[in-house]
């Protein structure tokens, strides 16, 4: 059923390019991004359902339209549809398919827990915005498109898919590489192979900022969200002329881009810059007006779109869920800390900037090879560029790029300061993931560009065939140089040589198990608590997804509890939680809670909380892990086991 949404894409795809100039290798994007923007609006309206089934009604009535009203010149159209990048997309949408399909990869990583995978798992089993929906996951505030993306691919599964969580984000991927093909047609077969080994493989340069994630097999936004930035730029130099669709695409990827994650809106704001100034000096606005104030009216236009998208959302949580997103302000204003007033600021600026010649970010170097790669790449191919304006248009890419890198760079030092925990060593929290954003949609809009418009001084019939071949042979020498630094370790290119699973795998099967026995009877109105001894925290948001759509109550330290008295504690881990059995109980009486499940116990939790358990824990020891009931009598509390979904049936029944 997966393949009814990627053909409505592809409908959508050949509708635009049969009734407007947009070339068709930069529609699925475009498309993607379009339907997502009206999936957004009918979710904010609690009408998410009737959005998608708006959004395949239409594709296929607007299908039959195109074809109709074009019938003459069906054959030529078919003919710009059936396009190398089209062909990619395709293929590459196939390939994920049936690899995911085949290795059937679970969610395996902490934070697709806390928020990534469970968002996506929320909004299919309810069908509307997490925002609309009562239940334990924690940062709902987070912009909402890459959920509503898997919704969409999803829609007629009965339940959640994880694998294709996955493929949906690789759609997107391979939507944004699509765009790169857009000059590219089936006489230019070497440009094509280069750019389609690119795609597949050129992110792997980040191997040492992916922090041990799989590329293809990871539901965080971090690198999606630098790969649609880059979408956004491969759009606008995709695209050509002052048509009014290549303005509309790239305002309709701008807004992917800002509602993809909280830092999409920095992001979409510098790409909107960059495109901006280069519509400016490129003459490409969409207008025949030479004057100067109607020309800028569609920057201002482009800038504006970004920020009431983003305030779209803002206004949306905030009116649904009562609180503001602007966090409470730190004692130093933005213009104290820079100039110098913050000590802890100063100290995390100093080791951004030390930072840039140690970390190593791509595969072929630091931070600061990176930037020098980046910036040079570009500016080579000037040489090769007929046309003084396009020489211009290719040097203020690469300056605004590299300007718009240190104000990126800037902004996390701002976001370590003042929105990231003190720490006594000035941590850079999840450095190489956050910062690697950026050049992620770097590399594709600095690719973008150098494919836009490049002559080659080639004679005769190579002068065509090999139109890219400059920007092919840097290309070339970056897909080498991947090969060559990279350590070796086949996983990373192939994520299919092994199945993907969690390093705490067993406690998940036993969480999954356990859910199991409960499946049909729990609802988002009975509350849970886990009690998880010795755990670092994933436990916690493991139980919270298994269990949906109950309620998972926030446990104190993760469920973790020690003694209050610090002598007990010498060789206890810290995320513990100074717990006695008076202070559950009445964590238990307070919140409401109605069923305690026991994941792990230690002897503290034996000695201390043993005696609350009817059984003694008697179905603990014997590994069958089920719920306990909590059974409050006046100010104590006592917790019976429910072995199975008709017990609890049974119990509620009663109650």
């Amino acid at each position: 059923m997966v393949f009814i949404s990627v053909f409505t894409v592809l409908s959508l795809c050949f509708v635009l390019t049969a009734k407007t100039k947009l070339r068709a290798s930069l529609t699925p994007l475009t498309v993607i991004s379009s339907v997502l923007i009206l999936l957004l609006l009918f979710g904010i309206c609690n009408a998410l359902k009737f959005g998608v089934y708006f959004v395949l009604v239409s594709a296929v009535l607007l299908l039959l339209w195109a074809i109709a009203s074009e019938k003459a010149k069906l054959w030529s159209i078919f003919k710009r549809f059936a396009c190398p990048g089209i062909a990619f997309f395709i293929a590459a949408s196939l390939m994920f398919y049936f690899t995911l399909q085949w290795r059937n990869p679970a969610l395996h990583q902490w934070d697709e827990f806390s928020f990534w995978g469970i968002a996506c798992k929320v909004v299919l089993e309810n069908d509307k915005l997490y925002t609309l929906v009562h239940s334990s996951m924690i940062n709902i505030s987070y912009p909402p498109m890459l959920s509503l993306f898997n919704y969409f691919i999803q829609f007629f599964n009965a339940s959640i898919v994880e694998w294709q969580i996955y493929y949906s984000y690789d759609l997107i991927m391979m939507a944004v590489m699509t765009a790169l093909f857009s000059r590219v047609e089936w006489k230019n077969p070497v440009t094509a192979v280069i750019l389609t080994v690119f795609s597949l493989f050129a992110l792997y340069s980040f191997y040492y900022a992916s922090s041990g994630l799989y590329l293809y097999v990871n539901a965080y936004a971090d690198v999606i969200v630098g790969v649609v930035f880059g979408g956004a730029l491969a759009v606008w130099y995709g695209g050509e002329g002052k048509r009014l669709s290549r303005y509309l695409s790239t305002m309709a990827v701008l807004a992917l881009v800002t509602l993809t994650k909280d830092i999409g809106f920095a992001l979409a704001l510098v790409a909107a810059g960059i495109i901006s100034i280069d519509m400016l000096i490129s003459g490409s606005s969409p207008t025949r007006s030479k004057k100067f104030i109607v020309r800028v009216i569609y920057p201002i236009l482009l800038m504006l779109s970004v920020v009431v998208t983003y305030y779209i959302w803002s206004m949306h949580f905030t009116s649904v869920t009562s609180i503001a997103r602007v966090t409470i302000p730190y004692q130093y204003s933005v213009i104290d800390m820079l100039m110098g007033k913050d000590e802890y600021f100063k100290v995390i600026v100093q080791k951004m900037i030390d930072a840039l010649p140690v970390k190593m970010l791509v595969t072929f170097g630091t931070v600061s090879v990176m930037l020098v790669a980046f910036t040079v790449a570009p500016l080579l191919l000037t040489p090769f560029v007929k046309k003084r304006k396009n020489i211009i248009r290719i040097v203020c890419f690469t300056l605004l790029a590299l300007a718009g890198f240190a104000a990126y760079y800037l902004f996390h030092a701002y976001m370590y300061t003042a929105i990231f925990p003190h720490t006594d060593t000035f941590d850079l929290y999840c450095y190489d993931r956050y910062i690697s954003s950026y050049p992620i949609g770097w590399l594709i809009g600095g690719v973008a560009v150098m494919l836009s418009d490049i002559s080659a001084p080639c004679v005769g019939f190579l002068k065509k065939k090999l139109k890219f071949l400059p920007a092919l042979m840097i290309i070339s020498a970056f897909l080498f140089s991947i090969w060559y630094y990279t350590p070796c370790n086949f996983d990373q290119y192939v994520y299919i040589s092994r199945k993907v699973e969690l390093p705490i795998h067993s406690v998940r099967e036993s969480f999954r198990i356990a859910a199991s026995r409960y499946e049909g009877v729990l609802d988002e109105n009975d509350k849970l608590y886990l009690v998880c001894q010795g755990t670092e925290g994933a436990e916690w948001f493991l139980f919270n997804y298994e269990f949906l759509p109950a309620y998972t109550e926030k446990s104190f330290g993760g469920g973790y509890f020690v003694s209050k008295n610090p002598s007990d504690n010498q060789n206890s881990d810290l995320y513990g939680y100074p717990f006695s059995r008076e202070d559950f109980e009445k964590q238990l009486i307070e919140n409401e809670i109605d069923y305690v499940f026991v994941a792990k116990r230690d002897e503290y939790f034996d000695e201390e909380f043993r005696p609350m358990f009817t059984d003694y824990l008697g179905y603990f020891d014997d590994g069958t892990h089920v719920l306990y009931r909590v059974v409050v009598d006046g100010e104590s509390v006592s917790l019976e086991p429910v072995i199975s979904s008709e017990a609890m049936l049974a119990y509620k029944q009663e109650g």
